[in-house]
């Protein structure tokens, strides 16, 4: 596939200013106090200090859109803080890649981080670690490696990735005996 020029208009576009809304909703995702400066270069768009709320939480990004090729690119580095997640809150750092538009932007969906989350409603309510994430038509992938996860008196270290029927399952190791969680 070859890339098309960037038609006249869009190509001569430039624009800088400020994004505030109170509520917005993405696929189903209700954020709150969304804000962001917008700078707008030819085909290049760049949300910078993205910011809103979001299930009890933050959440910040640098955005960048890159119209130039034959699909949109589009490219996140952010924080979530305060998430809620499963009765407890969840913090994490990502970056987040993808490309074309409508359905294609979550199935080209790569992304990769690190996350602690506490006080969760499970079997042990501390877990931390490292996660990526690939989508799919059919079901998406996600990995948890330098996984560990804590009820207060143990402490377990392993992985975790997605199982064939949506589950997450975990594969920890720990003082005793090896351990097998699955998050539902």
């Amino acid at each position: 596939l070859k890339s098309s020029a960037a038609p006249d208009w869009l190509a001569q576009m430039r624009a800088d200013g400020m994004i505030d809304i109170g509520a917005l909703d993405l696929a189903g995702a209700d954020f709150e106090r969304f804000s962001t400066r917008v700078i707008w270069e030819g085909a290049r768009i760049k949300l910078a200090g993205a910011k809103a709320r979001y299930a009890g939480g933050t959440v910040t990004a640098a955005i960048d859109a890159d119209l130039t090729g034959h699909a949109p690119s589009y490219h996140l580095a952010g924080d979530i803080a305060g998430i809620a997640w499963k009765g407890g809150k969840v913090d994490a750092d990502l970056s987040a890649d993808t490309s074309g538009a409508g359905i294609a932007m979550l199935v080209n969906l790569r992304a990769e981080g690190s996350f602690n989350a506490r006080g969760l409603d499970v079997d042990y309510p501390s877990m931390d670690g490292c996660f990526q994430f690939s989508g799919s038509r059919n079901l998406p992938q996600l990995k948890l490696t330098s996984l560990k996860v804590s009820d207060g008196d143990e402490t377990l270290i392993g992985s975790g990735a997605t199982a064939p029927n949506g589950e997450i399952v975990l594969d920890l190791a720990g003082m005793d005996k090896p351990v097998r969680l699955t998050l539902r």
